[in-house]
């Protein structure tokens, strides 16, 4: 599985997001981190290189860096890791989606033979939405640390919007860019 990523500015959110990973890394599936940056976002950068010396097993990190215009433009990120990939699937995701306890695992189990253009949820995790000065978000703004959040701060969210599903990697990238919103997972091959 490729976890596609983007993040300008958001490296407290992003914080949230690697650390999910080396808090519970997988065990019954392989999955390669990629972000997106631009390299002027020094937050960012310094939490790429602190999470990137990190080893956690059954995760890979790869961090790509972009000019913001082009970071910007999300789908230039997205078509990019498409065509790279080595993954059976790709979930392109915002970086504030976290990939709590046997997120991967189950992601995997529940991709097995699938050959759907597009998987979707059946549910979600959603906070309210958090203030800026809410400790949550700013556990992690002075320096990068691996954090980790309760997680009873979520509210169960059935049937969530359709727009976020995974294609798998063989579906072509036009048709991966249909939707506004990142999918869950998508074949790759």
């Amino acid at each position: 599985i490729e976890v596609v990523s983007h993040c300008w500015q958001y490296a407290h959110l992003l914080g949230y997001q690697l650390s999910s990973l080396v808090n519970f890394p997988p065990t019954r599936a392989r999955v390669r981190m990629t972000v997106f940056h631009a390299l002027e976002d020094a937050r960012v950068s310094d939490l790429l290189a602190y999470f990137g010396s990190i080893q956690v097993p059954g995760v890979t990190w790869n961090w790509q860096p972009l000019p913001p215009g082009e970071l910007f433009r999300r789908s230039i990120g997205r078509h990019r890791a498409a065509r790279a990939t080595p993954a059976d699937w790709a979930w392109f995701a915002d970086c504030d989606i976290l990939f709590h306890r046997d997120c991967m695992d189950t992601l995997a189990d529940r991709l097995q033979g699938r050959q759907d253009p597009l998987v979707y949820p059946k549910e979600e995790r959603v906070t309210a939405m958090l203030e800026e000065t809410d400790p949550l978000l700013v556990a992690e703004r002075h320096r990068p640390k691996v954090v980790d959040i309760d997680p009873g701060q979520f509210k169960l969210l059935p049937n969530p919007p359709r727009a976020k599903g995974a294609p798998p990697a063989s579906t072509p990238q036009s048709r991966r860019q249909e939707t506004s919103d990142p999918p869950v997972g998508m074949p790759t091959s």
